[in-house]
């Protein structure tokens, strides 16, 4: 099969719908198909712009200029080229992002069917802004009814589908096929010995990550060292620094920049204890299911994907969100023969992305099947 994904961000840009796409992609790959993936040129994070066509580990990327209308959220022209692939399948990626909408309207144009994955869009005032929260609820009211119209509604989320259901969604379109992580993740854990953890934080760093709760954390732990990965908003990066100079820690708390390869993140894994995952606002996070499937003991706030992923004392620990003195008796209560590791790794195996791309594929046939019935 031909298939098509969209996402407004593609490689090397470290976002999580992107490494879901890039994962999906590479297991239909592996299984015969030919991929495609249309986005912006946009590398997010920055201002800095992709080539317009590479073939990255054998997947088509095809990039497209395009005009932000929030940091996340961009319009890009593709129906030029859509025509011209002409895909057996084709899936976009987060509800209320423009290019989902044009996929729908060309799918539809061309008898193809078409899939949304939704990535739990679902967030309030509070961490949106008021003008981005009446956009999204005037897009609701436009464009909900033609949720529907897609073959199917691929949830990364349980916690999710009240709100599909609230907007109107048939129930039997809803799919639940959570992110994935590489099978390469899962090799087994040489347990650390270290009384002390080492730390990390993999992600971008950004305000909704909350990283200086991390910071806060561990200021007065004298002990424990701490490595934040992945690419940074400069403003935002100098307040952590002088928080980290302030504490006199930054011998101990250290940035390594982004990590893009797969046997370089197992291997920062394999340096470090405890994973910890601070955030204001989690949906389904990739970074927190990798350290789980490489067999750290992980820790996150109590964000929506944080409860779905952790059951408390048992494969991770949880800590409410913005409270560092939490977090921080977390950390002093360390145990290196801790069992959490290992049972968060018997968990993680769920989504395995042979598992996963498995459940993928199998969607994807069934529609290709329903649809050949229809036009013999």
């Amino acid at each position: 099969m031909k298939i098509l994904l969209l996402t407004d961000f593609s490689y090397p840009s470290v976002c999580g719908v992107w490494n879901r796409v890039y994962n999906d992609a590479k297991y239909l790959i592996s299984e015969g198909n030919e991929v495609h993936v249309f986005s912006s040129n946009i590398i997010k994070g920055t201002n800095e712009k992709s080539s317009n066509y590479e073939e990255y580990e054998g997947i088509k990327i095809h990039r497209f200029k395009a005009t932000r209308l929030s940091e996340n959220v961009l319009v890009w022209k593709f129906k030029k080229e859509f025509f011209k692939l002409n895909p057996d399948i084709v899936h976009a990626h987060v509800y209320r992002h423009p290019c989902a909408h044009f996929a729908l309207k060309y799918s539809k144009e061309l008898n193809k069917p078409c899939f949304l994955t939704t990535h739990a869009p679902f967030v309030g005032r509070d961490i949106r802004g008021n003008i981005l929260s009446i956009l999204a609820a005037t897009y609701d009211l436009k464009y909900k009814r033609e949720l529907n119209n897609f073959k199917r509604i691929i949830t990364i989320t349980r916690w999710e589908e009240p709100y599909l259901y609230n907007l109107g969604v048939n129930k039997d379109k809803l799919v639940f096929i959570p992110n994935s992580v590489p099978n390469d993740f899962f090799i087994e854990k040489t347990w650390s010995q270290r009384e002390i953890p080492k730390v990390l934080f993999l992600g971008r760093i950004t305000q909704i990550k909350n990283i200086e709760c991390l910071i806060n954390a561990v200021g007065e732990l004298d002990n424990i060292k701490v490595t934040i990965a992945g690419p940074y908003e400069e403003e935002y990066y100098k307040k952590l620094r002088k928080l980290i100079v302030s504490y006199g820690a930054s011998h101990r708390i250290k940035f390594i920049g982004p990590i893009f390869k797969i046997e370089d993140k197992i291997k920062l894994f394999n340096e470090h204890d405890v994973f910890v995952l601070p955030s204001f606002r989690e949906a389904m996070p990739q970074a927190l299911i990798e350290a789980m499937a490489a067999g750290l003991i992980v820790i996150s706030s109590k964000t929506d994907g944080g409860k779905e992923l952790i059951k408390n004392g048992e494969n991770g620990y949880l800590f409410e969100i913005n409270n560092h003195n939490e977090l921080s008796n977390l950390l002093k209560n360390y145990k290196n023969d801790d069992p959490v590791g290992k049972n968060a790794q018997d968990f993680s195996k769920q989504f395995r992305e042979d598992v996963i791309g498995e459940k993928l594929l199998k969607l994807y046939a069934e529609s290709r099947s329903v649809l050949d019935s229809y036009n013999m």
